[in-house]
């Protein structure tokens, strides 16, 4: 299987082809905006170093959040342009399955599993996972206070819960003094994000599942609308 991956949901720009369950090229480069600048020339960098036209490839992955609303956007619309131009199936991975699998590749085992991930706001990103990798929710935008009560609801009193993703430190230095429960930072893995993206999509159709559609995972309702009439 020759996949194409793409993340650009996050604070990164970053793109990886595998084949053969391995991966052969990749580029990946932390920014907060740029994105749309960047993914085209970084899937042309990264294409050429796989020795790969857009017609060899299988599947193309690409996250579908929750993340930044703009960046979601640029790399939904490059992998289905792609898809489209090359005949290519396309699917989405959500960014909360990413970081909790970079988490439990770092320490098996894990369980409860909290993947928080960055909002830019006073709030957070959260989804639950247990000891299995299954998930316990489907995912919310929580404020503090909120993601106080969800802990309490997903670990028994005084249990130890591990937080992962770019905002678990954040939640951490929030919630001191508002949950009993024991809570810890999962490590990191020291490789980029877009190889464990890239891996679990691949294991995913391997193992006869299906991608998500790709479409943009929101998980509040956007800050400017349109007046009613």
């Amino acid at each position: 299987m020759n996949l194409l991956a793409l993340d650009t949901a996050g604070a990164a720009c970053a793109v990886a082809v595998r084949s053969s369950g391995a991966i052969v090229a990749f580029e990946s480069e932390e920014m907060d905006r740029g994105q749309a600048e960047e993914l085209t020339p970084m899937i042309g960098r990264v294409m050429a170093a796989a020795g790969m036209k857009f017609t060899d490839l299988d599947h193309i992955a690409v996250t579908v959040g929750p993340g930044s609303f703009t960046g979601l956007r640029i790399g939904l619309a490059a992998a289905r342009g792609l898809g489209l131009a090359a005949s290519v199936p396309v699917g989405g991975v959500s960014s909360f399955d990413v970081a909790a699998k970079i988490a439990q590749n770092a320490q098996p085992g894990l369980g409860p599993l909290g993947v928080i991930l960055e909002t830019k706001r006073a709030d957070y990103y959260t989804r639950f996972y247990d000891q299995t990798g299954a998930s316990l929710d489907g995912g919310a935008a929580l404020d503090v206070d909120r993601l106080a009560v969800r802990l309490d609801q997903v670990a028994p009193e005084g249990a130890a819960i591990v937080l992962a993703g770019d905002a678990a430190l954040r939640a951490v230095d929030a919630l001191a003094g508002r949950t009993d429960r024991s809570l810890r930072v999962a490590s990191a893995l020291s490789s980029p994000a877009i190889e464990t993206m890239s891996a679990l999509s691949e294991q995913i159709i391997t193992d006869g599942g299906a991608l998500l559609p790709p479409d943009p995972v929101y998980m509040r309702p956007p800050d400017v609308r349109l007046p009613v009439q």
